[in-house]
């Protein structure tokens, strides 16, 4: 288990002066960075060997108040199962007071960076602790319906501030760019609860992406991203509720 601390920044809050609450996956993602470099694992470690580390799942939900400007909060990450072909770290969002505002799940693969297929490499798992709790006691990752009923739509397209260091669309832009399309009406006014995300192709620079969001039962809403060539390349399903 690896415990990053942190204190929220100006440009980290949204218009209620909070923790934007996609930043959270941001703060799970750079978590399992640290804790991956201190065992040199890293992508900046792996690079060297043709290797790199790529989200397949995820699941996020936000249990109270996100931090307030300036304050202190830190997150605990580690790595709950090994696969060999595939490891499921957890992590929890602990804020100054000691109470968990945050907490989720995610998968991750390594990749040949050449073929950008998946690999088996147990030496390189097996360098992980395995803490075997689960900050979401009995989760599953389900399965995502395939439609809904169409409430919108936006187009756009992918720049160099969009990718990683994997030279593809960021894991939490995927989720922007299917949120920000339900407008500022809905999200000034609706509080997000949960998401959880199917990544399922890479989108590189200067690829165009489409952004469909259809409406669900309970308050949810189903989130697909299309590629030119009209492949879907990611799915995630949002969980709202009326801000109080």
């Amino acid at each position: 288990m690896a415990i990053t601390h942190y204190s929220l920044h100006g440009t980290e809050i949204d218009h209620t002066f909070h923790l934007k609450p996609l930043l959270i996956a941001s703060i799970f993602h750079d978590t399992f960075a640290r804790l991956s470099f201190d065992l040199e694992l890293s992508a900046l470690h792996l690079e060297k060997d043709e290797l790199s580390w790529v989200l397949s799942d995820m699941y996020l939900e936000f249990e109270s108040k996100l931090p307030f400007w300036r304050e202190a909060y830190s997150v605990e990450v580690w790595v709950r199962k090994n696969q060999q072909v595939r490891i499921f770290t957890d992590f929890e969002a602990i804020n100054e007071s000691g109470n968990i505002f945050a907490r989720g799940t995610g998968i991750w693969l390594l990749i040949d960076r050449q073929t950008r297929q998946a690999v088996i490499k147990p030496d390189l798992f097996n360098r992980y602790s395995i803490e075997k709790r689960a900050a979401i006691p009995g989760f599953r990752f389900p399965m995502l319906p395939e439609k809904g009923t169409p409430i919108g739509s936006a187009t756009a397209k992918i720049g160099v501030n969009d990718i990683d260091f994997n030279l593809h669309l960021n894991s939490v832009r995927y989720l922007g760019g299917g949120i920000d399309a339900l407008g500022k009406e809905f999200l000034f006014s609706h509080r997000l609860k949960s998401v959880v995300v199917k990544y399922m192709k890479e989108v590189l620079c200067e690829e165009v992406v489409t952004a469909v969001n259809s409406s669900l039962e309970n308050c949810n809403i189903l989130h697909q991203i299309f590629n030119s060539s009209g492949e879907e390349v990611c799915r995630f399903i949002s969980d709202w509720e009326i801000r109080q």
